[in-house]
């Protein structure tokens, strides 16, 4: 099975090694993977699937194409990368369904589909109890993201999606002016028979004979899927649409791929992790890539977390960004940094001041105002330890949070992914384990898999923090 794709975004050398090494074809490829790669720019080549680098957050790969072939890709991808949790929305892009309207909520027009309840859009009424066809236009990534879908058949091909209408519309990345007016010159005669048409990527550099020859393709089958509406009496699937499939790269995922870049050119310890940083500081890695050639790993590995250290204490604060396995992100507040250590690793002690008054979650002890919570991270650590002392220095409680292997976002953010379950001890307490219930709901859902290396931070951070602060 050959299966095409395109590589965008930070981690693309890498994983278009990976992907070449285990025979996929490279299509759109770049001019410099082309050189690193020794690949052809297989340019017009339309591809079956997509790897880019997420918008929303630069820790996570997108993944999206074809059912099988979007599937294919992530698995090879698995079966290297370590550490990694992947996320798999139930439902794809543009796929097809007959769907039941439940009325206006809030605003909104509620409809209820396969996949539990969605917004429905673009309608002419919301008429509570009508079965409709349906098509997905946006997909849930985030948490708390909706289903949405508009009424209608929608059909994707490898150039353009297709319905009913009288719309031409581009996606952002078709940069070819010529090519929009050529495409603008096929379409018409299409709108002027009730067909709408959204041009893809794909039909940027693409040989004009094969475009032209997939959109009457594309037209037959949606007139096929729209026969086959016409006869279902109740909520269900008719078309797949295309697979998205998010993998967040956690700590180890982000070293692993710095060493396969590695392999092909020349790579700094950190590459991947500081180009998820932000603004300019991205680009001090291409200036550690250059000079890794003449130094020794080990001093530069050194020398980069001493830049990291000086950024950091420039700024004199961090924020401490704790993202859920359910996809939330929660801001933990802003510390100011104690200590920098510079060893075999980074490890860092952080200072908040607790404005508000209450019971802290987990340790169950009184919260007050004036509090101190000290919080240590460790470099390769999958934990983060909290010390909470009343104002007069007293230790009420220790707060052991189990989580991937924390990162440093340059300029001023602790990150890392909680795995839900904890340790905590209240003084003079026996140690507790929190939010095991938590846990298990994540790891057994069918919509969320964690990598066998998360298995064991969980594991391995227990036993340590069990031997640390319980014993």
């Amino acid at each position: 099975m050959d299966i095409k794709v395109r590589v965008r975004g930070i981690y693309a050398t890498a994983i278009s090694k990976i992907l070449r090494d285990e025979r996929y074809t490279l299509v759109d490829v770049s001019d410099v993977l082309v050189e690193r790669l020794q690949v052809p720019l297989n340019r017009g080549l339309p591809a079956d699937v997509t790897v880019k680098t997420d918008n929303d957050d630069a820790s996570k790969l997108l993944i999206i194409g074809h059912s099988e072939y979007a599937e294919a890709v992530a698995k090879t991808l698995l079966e290297h990368i370590p550490a990694v949790i992947t996320y798999i929305p139930p439902v794809g892009l543009y796929a097809t369904l007959i769907a039941l309207v439940k009325g206006v909520k809030e605003g909104c027009c509620i409809i209820e589909t396969p996949y539990g309840q969605a917004e429905l859009v673009e309608y002419r009424e919301c008429k509570e109890g009508a079965l409709l066809p349906v098509s997905i236009i946006k997909v849930p990534t985030h948490p708390g993201d909706r289903i949405v879908a508009v009424p209608g058949v929608r059909i994707v091909g490898d150039f353009a999606v297709v319905w009913r209408g009288s719309k031409v519309l581009f996606s952002p990345h078709l940069k070819n002016r010529t090519r929009v007016s050529e495409l603008l010159s096929i379409s018409s005669q299409y709108v002027r028979k009730g067909i709408s048409i959204k041009w893809r990527s794909n039909a940027d550099e693409a040989d004009l004979g094969v475009i032209t020859t997939e959109l009457p393709q594309l037209v037959s089958q949606l007139e096929v899927v729209e026969e086959r509406t016409n006869n279902l009496k109740e909520v269900s699937i008719i078309t797949k649409g295309e697979r998205l499939i998010l993998m967040y790269l956690t700590y180890d995922a982000k070293m692993y791929l710095d060493s396969v870049r590695r392999s092909i050119t020349p790579t700094a310890d950190y590459h991947h992790l500081i180009k998820t940083s932000k603004g300019l500081y991205r680009d001090v890695a291409e200036i550690l890539d250059e000079v890794s050639v003449y130094i020794d790993s080990t001093v530069l590995r050194k020398i980069t977390r001493k830049f990291m250290a000086k950024t950091i204490e420039d700024i004199g604060e961090l924020t401490i960004s704790h993202k859920k396995l359910s996809g939330t992100n929660i801001r933990l507040g802003t510390a100011n940094l104690l200590e920098f250590s510079n060893g075999d690793g980074f490890e860092l002690v952080l200072e908040r001041k607790v404005r508000g008054s209450g019971v802290y979650d987990g340790i169950k002890v009184k919260k007050d105002f004036g509090d101190i919570i000290k919080t240590v991270v460790t470099e390769g650590i999958p934990y983060l330890v909290h010390y909470y002392y009343g104002s007069g220095g007293r230790l009420k409680g220790v707060y052991v949070n189990i989580n991937t292997k924390p990162e440093l976002v340059i300029p001023n953010t602790v990150e890392y992914v909680d795995l839900a379950i904890d340790l905590v001890r209240a003084k003079n307490e026996p140690c507790e384990l929190v939010d095991q219930e938590e846990l298990r709901s994540h790891l057994t859902s069918q919509f969320m898999a964690v990598s066998q290396e998360v298995y064991e931070y969980v594991v391995r951070g227990l036993s340590k923090a069990l031997d640390e602060y319980c014993s």
